[in-house]
C-alpha cells in the first residue's frame, strides 16, 4: 500500500483525483495540506479520511510524513516549488 499526501484540498481534489486515488484501493492518503482548514475537514469528512493528518503547510507535512505519493492539487503557478520540495 502506497502512502499519499494531498497537497490542495479544493475543487480539483474533491471533485476529480481524491476519488480516483480512492479507487485505486493500492494508495492510502494519511496526509492532507491546504491553507483553509475548512477544506481538509470537507475532504475529510466527505471521503472518510478521518484518521489522515492535516497540515496548513506543506513543508511541514513531507518533514513530518514518510510519503511514496504526493499528489499536487493547487494552482498551476505553485506546482514546482511543492513538487520540487516533494521529490
Amino acid at each position: 500500500m502506497l502512502k499519499a499526501g494531498v497537497v490542495g484540498c479544493g475543487g480539483i481534489a474533491d471533485g476529480k483525483h481524491v476519488p480516483a486515488i480512492l479507487k485505486t484501493k493500492e494508495v492510502e492518503i494519511i496526509a492532507l495540506c491546504d491553507i483553509l482548514p475548512e477544506k481538509m475537514d470537507s475532504i475529510a469528512e466527505k471521503f472518510e479520511l478521518k484518521s489522515a493528518k492535516k497540515y496548513a503547510d506543506y513543508n511541514e507535512m513531507l518533514k513530518a510524513e514518510k510519503l511514496d505519493v504526493v499528489y499536487v492539487l493547487t494552482p498551476n503557478s505553485s506546482h514546482a516549488p511543492i513538487s520540487i520540495a516533494a521529490m
